[in-house]
């Protein structure tokens, strides 16, 4: 897993280079986004998947498209082993990839959310009693955590938000890669510590979950530092992140 900081307004050579590296359809569809920082975001998750295939096939970045599939999940079907999920939120893009369905969730940790009044809409009785047990300092840190959560397993799903957060419990357990069955399937689900500010949460069929994400910066150079981060994400041992997959030589 990736997550990579970026710079929410480059500068225009910087984000004109990066413009570049996609298919037209892409350019045409994040220069509608208004505000700098939201084409930023889509411009990164739009290269990290591109950079991984590039690796793994040899497919120039322009020339890779990504569908999506009826349930509206991005995906490659030249490899239906090659699966991948991403998320972003504030000036971090989260990627995830492997050779089985996983999803991945970003979330900045705000105090601006009535969080009572939306766990009691798309938590569990027991998750909310969960939540209940934590001071009102911590409180707000344990409902992104599990907000995080229960958004990578739908995201996992394929089904995203059109599921039912209500559906499931996703609280933490001591050991990493919590046990969830939705509808006959098991997937396991981990969160991670490694932004001070966010809460991250990784979903996938697979049991063995890497023990922590790769976080880069990527504020300066960021072509070059995401496909150096790519190549490590390839080469790594973590099962969860490579299993399934085969690089190119």
């Amino acid at each position: 897993m990736l997550l990579a900081r970026i710079a929410l307004e480059p500068d225009e050579t910087t984000q004109a280079d990066l413009l570049e590296a996609l298919p037209a359809d892409e350019r045409a569809r994040i220069s509608r986004f208004r505000q700098m920082a939201d084409q930023m975001r889509a411009i990164t998750a739009a290269i990290l998947p591109r950079l991984a295939i590039h690796r793994l096939h040899g497919v120039p970045l322009d020339q890779i498209a990504l569908p999506r599939s009826s349930a509206g999940k991005p995906c490659y079907p030249d490899d239906p082993d090659f699966h991948f999920n991403l998320s972003h939120s504030g000036e971090y893009v989260g990627l995830g990839i492997g050779g089985a369905p996983l999803g991945v969730d970003c979330e900045q940790i705000r105090a601006d959310r009535d969080q009572d009044a939306i766990a009691r809409r798309f938590f569990t009785p027991d998750e909310q009693r969960w939540l209940a047990e934590f001071s009102s300092a911590e409180r707000a840190q344990r409902f992104f955590e599990l907000w995080s959560r229960k958004e990578s397993l739908l995201k996992a799903t394929g089904v995203g938000l059109s599921g039912s957060l209500a559906s499931f419990d996703a609280r933490p357990s001591r050991d990493r890669g919590t046990e969830v069955r939705v509808n006959g399937q098991r997937w396991f689900i981990c969160s991670y510590s490694a932004l001070q500010g966010y809460s991250v949460a990784l979903c996938s069929a697979q049991p063995d979950l890497p023990s922590g994400p790769q976080v880069i910066d990527a504020r300066s150079d960021p072509l070059d530092r995401l496909a150096a981060s790519i190549e490590i994400l390839l080469a790594s041992d973590c099962a969860a992140a490579t299993k399934g997959l085969r690089v190119r030589a």
